[in-house]
């Protein structure tokens, strides 16, 4: 992570953040990735474990990627077809 740092991983400073996205950080705590998705603990380590969702370890700290995060969304959008 040379020019990026993820969410609340760096000792409590405000996380850099990609041009390309200026407020959305590039990862996120497993809580805070439960809250977004609206599911529970049970099922996002059933994500983590199938693969569907990609994690990063920092010391002690699981962290969930962003992007992975809105590729599953986007995998879902398109196998459910128009609404």
């Amino acid at each position: 992570m040379s020019e990026s740092t993820c969410s609340e991983a760096n000792g409590g400073e405000p996380p850099v953040e990609r041009s390309d996205q200026k407020s959305a950080p590039i990862c996120v705590r497993v809580e805070r990735a439960m809250q977004m998705l609206g599911i529970g603990k049970t099922k996002i380590y059933e994500l983590f474990s199938e693969g569907e969702l990609e994690t990063i370890h920092i010391g002690r700290r699981t962290l969930v990627l962003r992007e992975s995060i809105d590729r599953m969304i986007e995998r879902l959008r398109q196998s459910q077809g128009p609404s």
